[in-house]
């Protein structure tokens, strides 16, 4: 069990880039629930790593994953009445 401890990164770590995150980590950052984070895995729309059986998030993947989620506005123009 300590093993186990030891091979995952606090929060502070991981947000140095020198860990991985789990999926309460992930969903604190992305300020969504953790059973969010497990449906986009299942959905496999978020990028995740395999670690043993457990679900881990590179940090710097999950900050680009949720940059590309952006949609951009999109300006409609309406005809102008000609009166």
């Amino acid at each position: 069990m300590q093993e186990e401890l030891n091979r995952t990164a606090t929060r502070g770590e991981a947000e140095q880039g020198r860990g991985l995150w789990t999926t309460e980590e992930t969903a604190d950052w992305l300020a969504v629930s953790p059973r969010m984070v497990r449906r986009l895995v299942a959905e496999r729309r978020i990028p995740y790593v395999k670690v043993g059986r457990y679900v881990r998030f590179r940090p710097e993947d999950v900050e680009a994953w949720r940059d590309g989620q952006v949609c951009p506005a999109v300006v409609i123009q309406r005809p102008r009445l000609v009166s």
